[in-house]
């Protein structure tokens, strides 16, 4: 009577399996929209995408994988992926803001950011892509444009001071006009009182 046994040490394997799910947990949980696509443009395709980039384009899960990333942009956005192609292919990344288009029809602003990525065993080109919705920031950008524009155009004269130097930070045409100065040349100069 005997007894044959053979044992192998998985802890590899283990410690690989538990790396791969911490980078599945960060992809599906990121803050951002991801999605991986193979395949050159305008031929590749989505194989992943996470939660967050379902959610911006306000679909359901796993309805991105196998389509195409171009699918997604909003009319006139053809020259903007033409341009990311080409960056892609000769620098490696791409950045760039674009109109995105939502499966219910509605747009939004987005920043872009597209990088190649080499996996082991993978023949086609694969690219990394995240996507963020910008529509505050645009909405923040145009509203200090709004201020900007009111502003420098008001009939009184305004001028941002730093409280501790006294020294002016800005002024506007009409602050300028009362010192009898170039806006220019008041910045940087101590405000006298």
């Amino acid at each position: 009577e005997g007894m044959v046994s053979n044992w192998l040490d998985i802890t590899d394997r283990r410690l690989a399996e538990a790396e791969m799910r911490r980078w599945y947990e960060a992809f599906q949980q990121a803050g951002v929209g991801l999605v991986l696509t193979q395949g050159r443009a305008p031929d590749n395709f989505i194989v992943s995408a996470n939660a967050e980039f379902e959610r911006l384009y306000r679909i359901g899960p796993g309805s991105a994988v196998g389509q195409t990333p171009a699918s997604f942009y909003a009319l006139g956005g053809s020259e903007i992926i033409r341009k990311a192609i080409d960056d892609v292919e000769n620098k490696g990344r791409a950045i760039y803001d674009a109109r995105m288009l939502r499966r219910d029809g509605t747009e939004f602003d987005a920043a872009i950011s597209v990088a190649a990525v080499a996996l082991t065993g993978e023949t086609r080109p694969t690219r990394i892509t995240t996507v963020t919705d910008i529509t505050y920031r645009r909405h923040l950008e145009a509203e200090r444009d709004r201020w900007a524009d009111a502003i420098s155009h008001a009939a009184f004269g305004i001028a941002i001071v730093d409280a501790e130097t006294d020294v002016c930070l800005a002024a506007n045409p009409a602050y300028a006009r009362m010192c009898d100065q170039s806006p220019d040349t008041i910045v940087g100069q101590p405000i006298r009182r």
